[in-house]
C-alpha cells in the first residue's frame, strides 16, 4: 500500500466575526466534522470512506473545546473511517455514534457529549471529554460488557474488560494522541 497523500475534494468552513458570528455557539470539532461530512456528499460514489485511513487537521489556536489534536474525534463524529460492520479487535461494531444528553428535570438537550460505539457481542465503548481547554481536560472511557456466564462472574474487571479495553484504545489511537499506555486514575 503506498503512503502518498491525495486531496480528492476541498471545503471550508463559514467566516465571521469571532465574538459575534454566526457560528460563535458551533464547536470546533462539531464545524469540522460538517466539512468532512460535505466532502463525502461531494464526492459520493468517487471516494469509499472505509479507505481512508489518516485525518490531518490544521488548527490555528488550538484551545479551547477543540483541544491539541482534533482529528480523530472530528474523524469518528463524521464517521471516518466507517466503523459499522467493522471488526476491531475481537469486536464487531455495532452502531457508532455521537449521543446526546436530555435533563430529566428539564428536559434541555446537550449535544455532542461523547462518542458512543456499541458491539455485536454485548458489549459497548463510550469516550467523553470533560473539562475545559487543554490542560486539566479529562478523557473518560467508560467500558461494558454482558457476561452470560455465571462462572465468569467473578473474573476481576480489569482482566474480563482488557480486550475491550484495547479496542477502545485502538479506536481512539489513545496512546498516539495522548502520549500514555495507561489512564492516570482509574476509579
Amino acid at each position: 500500500m503506498t503512503r502518498e497523500a491525495v486531496i480528492v475534494a476541498a471545503c471550508r468552513t463559514p467566516v465571521g466575526r469571532a465574538v459575534k458570528g454566526t457560528t460563535r455557539d458551533v464547536r470546533p470539532d462539531e464545524m469540522a466534522a460538517a466539512v468532512i461530512g460535505e466532502l463525502l456528499r461531494r464526492t459520493q460514489g468517487k471516494l469509499d470512506p472505509a479507505e481512508i485511513d489518516d485525518v490531518i487537521l490544521g488548527c490555528a489556536f488550538p484551545e479551547g473545546d477543540q483541544g491539541l489534536n482534533m482529528a480523530r474525534p472530528v474523524s469518528l463524529r463524521a464517521g471516518l473511517p466507517a466503523l459499522v460492520g467493522r471488526r476491531v479487535g475481537r469486536f464487531s461494531v455495532l452502531t457508532a455514534e455521537d449521543f446526546a444528553y436530555t435533563d430529566p428535570v428539564d428536559g434541555t438537550v446537550s449535544a455532542h457529549q461523547g462518542i458512543r460505539i456499541e458491539f455485536a457481542e454485548g458489549a459497548r465503548v463510550v469516550y467523553r471529554l470533560s473539562g475545559t481547554g487543554t490542560e486539566g481536560a479529562t478523557l473518560r472511557v467508560y467500558l461494558e460488557r454482558f457476561e452470560p456466564d455465571p462462572a465468569r462472574h467473578a473474573v476481576m474487571p480489569d482482566a474480563a474488560l482488557a480486550p475491550l479495553a484495547a479496542t477502545a484504545a485502538a479506536l481512539a489511537d489513545i496512546g498516539g494522541i495522548l502520549g500514555r499506555s495507561r489512564p492516570s486514575v482509574v476509579a
